[in-house]
């Protein structure tokens, strides 16, 4: 999965354990013992499949346009932590945790999770901590920024797009 390099390095400072994305007009989620049907051939030689989830965990599927579902995510799985594309993995997370929720219903202990750390140091070895309640505040302010400055107008957080929220743990490679 692709991050921006500060990202990374929050993952593997155990900083970010929660990442949001938006969620595509093709999404759709995959609880325990849905089925997903697959449609496979061309023309007059259409035939389908189905994939049953009853031993699979929640995931999200995505289809563009004629081309079959294919699984986005999925608890359980293990994925790449990517600085760039192209670029060689860093490490590698588990996902443990998927739901959809609007932006704007992210909280502050979420934007700590998203790797907002409101913590800064003004000189060496010194800290400024703010009080916890200022803290989120901070943090929920510094991820808006930052969600804005990655998404055309559309998807900004005046906009209240809906999200796929992420929740992993760095693992070892």
């Amino acid at each position: 999965m692709l991050f921006k390099p500060e990202l990374c390095k929050a993952i593997l400072d155990r900083e970010k354990t929660q990442t949001r994305h938006l969620a595509q007009s093709g999404d759709g989620k995959l609880n325990l013992g849905d089925e997903l049907w697959f449609m496979q051939g061309v023309g007059s030689n259409i035939g389908s499949m189905v994939r049953s989830l009853k031993d699979r965990t929640p995931t999200v599927v995505t289809r563009y346009r004629y081309k079959p579902y294919r699984v986005k995510w999925q608890v359980g799985r293990t994925y790449a932590i990517q600085p760039g594309r192209g670029k060689k993995a860093v490490g590698r997370f588990l996902l443990n945790g998927l739901r959809d929720e609007r932006l704007m219903d992210i909280t502050g202990e979420d934007a700590l999770a998203e790797g907002f750390n409101p913590i800064q140091r003004t000189a060496p070895g010194v800290l400024l901590i703010p009080d916890l309640k200022i803290g989120k505040a901070i943090a929920l302010k510094m991820f808006f920024k930052y969600w804005d400055s990655l998404h055309k107008p559309k998807y900004r957080t005046d906009r209240n797009p809906v999200v796929w929220v992420l929740t992993f743990e760095l693992v070892e490679a």
